[in-house]
């Protein structure tokens, strides 16, 4: 993987679960694939969230930004396999409501959901514009 030598690049990878929400997200990947090259979108009905994990691998030591198009299942899947494949390179991750909750998408201010209808080059433009939040993940093993 050849990247530019520019000090802000952060490639940008969309992962999509289809199961989220109304079932919107095979419309919404569509939108994202002609506006960006059609391998950064990653349709998890069709591959798996290890290959978004081998991406960020591949630019590591540049910090990748993925774009979860889903919920807080698919959220927390992300960050999940991220761990379990001790990615070296954290990716910056950014939210594209499809859940029916969005619990943490509400909370980062991202919205109670997305659908086809979004603009997706304005929603890229805010993304670049967007702010870093750290957060902690954390586990309780409760043992009766």
């Amino acid at each position: 993987l050849v990247l530019p030598d520019i000090k802000t690049f952060s490639p940008l990878i969309v992962v999509g679960n289809n199961k989220s929400g109304n079932s919107d997200g095979a419309n919404i990947l569509a939108s994202f694939r002609r506006q960006l090259n059609p391998a950064q979108v990653i349709d998890l009905s069709e591959g798996k969230m290890e290959e978004v994990i081998e991406w960020c691998e591949l630019a590591s030591p540049v910090q990748c930004t993925v774009l979860v198009c889903g919920g807080d299942g698919t959220i927390g899947w992300l960050f999940h396999t991220a761990h379990k494949l001790n990615l070296k390179t954290e990716p910056v991750v950014c939210i594209f409501p499809l859940g029916t909750g969005n619990d943490l998408a509400r909370t980062l201010g991202y919205g109670s959901g997305a659908d086809s209808s979004e603009n997706i080059c304005e929603y890229l433009t805010k993304l670049e514009k967007g702010k870093v939040v750290k957060l902690d993940r954390w586990r309780i093993e409760v043992i009766p």
